[in-house]
């Protein structure tokens, strides 16, 4: 039996055995996923500590006495036997310690582990274990808390729009962050996208009021009263720009692809506009704000559709702005080195000084979206940060 190789990988598609961290030999090939990546086929490359070929024979399934031998005492499983073989590998086992588990214990405890006066790991507090059930019953769910990474696709989606050029033209209005969130989604966008974050804050309002109310400060009750509240003066005014036509000497308009005698408009369709909205106002929770504005969205928005270069409602606008700064400048803070300036002081604050001076101007510009926006380009101009530039550093350190 060869020894057993502790850096890299094995060549591509060879059979061989793979000594885990817990002890345990098993065999695995390494092969190519779809993201190109080289990684073990069966295991998790990060649990496996090194690697060994097996002779010919083991590959067409036989096993020579030294592996039945090796493979019976692996069967053990005990703590001496998973020492001696790590050890074997040339691995030091000095940094690592054993723990006898309480019966009943389910994955996704919490333990407390700590030293007693000879030396051992034992674990305290049995009877505080965290119940497991409750950690399924909010994956179940659909959420899972994880504080640490700050929606980082936003921030991909801030630079791509930042950086935007219209490739059909040299004209500088044609460019940039307003031209791209004006021209690239049409009006419905914005009802389409509200309702996506009021099915999440739907979720947070159950399972994590901390992290409910760091999204709403973005987008919340208030805005989706202000954007059907848009929609119903922007409609009014679509309806005096468009030609009356008649049926039968009945004077009638078509908003969209619907058809409307002008008799019937106030009661069919303003007042049931207005209605809606008055009780969308009377909810408490996001759930139901959440089902009333899909509502809406089927009998009004979807059914007389404004023009595709309409407006947008400047409460969206103005809280799509600060969520996307909030989130690009708590990723630039946390996973790019970056600091912001302090504007009563001037000092920079990097890492969570930074993060804790973000979340607190975002706490006092609730509402003013436009002002963390400017806050982010001015982040980004002290930084000189190129996001381009970035992304083609974190590559180049991953290969």
């Amino acid at each position: 039996m060869s020894e057993w190789i502790t850096n890299g990988l094995p060549p591509v598609g060879v059979l061989v055995e793979i000594l885990m961290y817990s002890g345990n030999i098993h065999k695995d090939m390494v092969i190519r996923d779809k993201y190109g990546n080289y990684t073990f086929r069966d295991y998790v490359d990060k649990y496996v500590s090194a690697w060994r070929y097996i002779k010919e024979e083991s590959n067409k399934g036989k096993l020579n006495n030294t592996n039945k031998k090796e493979n019976k005492t692996m069967m053990k499983n005990t703590k001496e036997n998973r020492v001696a073989t790590m050890q074997t590998a040339g691995l030091d086992t000095k940094k690592y310690f054993s723990v006898n588990f309480p019966e009943g214990l389910k994955p996704g405890s919490s333990i407390s582990i700590i030293i007693n006066d000879d030396g051992q790991a034992v674990i305290t507090n049995k009877s505080e274990i965290d119940n497991y059930n409750e950690i399924a019953e909010k994956i179940q769910n659909g959420y899972v808390r994880n504080t640490k990474l700050h929606r980082r696709w936003v921030m991909a989606q801030m630079f791509r729009m930042l950086n935007y050029k219209d490739k059909w033209s040299n004209d500088p209005d044609r460019a940039g962050y307003n031209y791209y969130l004006n021209t690239m989604y049409n009006y419905e966008y914005q009802f389409k996208m509200l309702i996506d974050e009021l099915n999440v804050l739907a979720h947070l309002e159950k399972e994590d009021k901390e992290v409910l109310e760091e999204r709403t400060r973005f987008f919340n009750k208030e805005v989706v009263i202000a954007l059907c509240s848009d929609y119903y003066r922007k409609l009014r005014k679509y309806v005096e720009t468009l030609k009356i036509k008649h049926c039968k000497k009945e004077p009638y308009v078509r908003i969209g692809n619907k058809d409307i005698f002008m008799k019937d408009i106030i009661n069919k369709l303003y007042d049931p506009i207005l209605r809606n909205i008055k009780l969308m106002e009377t909810f408490e929770t996001y759930k139901d704000l959440c089902d009333s504005l899909k509502v809406f969205v089927n009998y009004f928005v979807d059914y007389y559709k404004l023009p595709w270069n309409t407006p947008k409602c400047a409460e969206w606008k103005d809280a799509y702005k600060g969520a996307g700064a909030y989130y690009t400048m708590m990723n630039m803070a946390k996973f790019h080195n970056c600091f912001v300036v302090d504007d009563e002081n001037g000092r920079e604050l990097k890492g969570m000084a930074a993060v804790r001076y973000i979340d607190s101007e975002s706490k006092n510009n609730v509402g003013y979206g436009y002002r963390l926006f400017a806050m982010m380009n001015k982040m980004i101009e002290d930084n000189n940060f190129n996001w381009k530039n970035r992304l083609e550093e974190i590559y180049s350190e991953k290969k």
